[in-house]
């Protein structure tokens, strides 16, 4: 694809586009993209200029577990974003 369909597809509007929210954190464009069926869930984070991508896939979808998820993330960017 172009790079102006991938701007597109990102960024077409603001906060949430085509699937997609995005927001800049830190400096970086930070891309998101979240879903679940049953008690399986995943999460995509793209960080653009810090050329970082976080993908996590769970196979428990209960809260305990995507609390987990999370300090995971927070991990992940705290080290490798900033």
């Amino acid at each position: 694809m172009k790079s102006k369909t991938y701007d597109f597809i990102f960024n077409g509007a603001k906060e949430y586009s085509m699937g997609w929210g995005n927001d800049m954190v830190n400096g970086n464009h930070y891309y998101s993209h979240s879903g679940s069926v049953g008690n399986f869930e995943a999460r995509a984070i793209i960080m653009k200029e810090a050329r970082v991508v976080i993908f996590i896939m769970l196979n428990a979808g209960n809260g305990e577990t995507i609390g987990g998820m999370h300090q995971i993330i927070k991990y992940l960017e705290k080290k490798y974003a900033t």
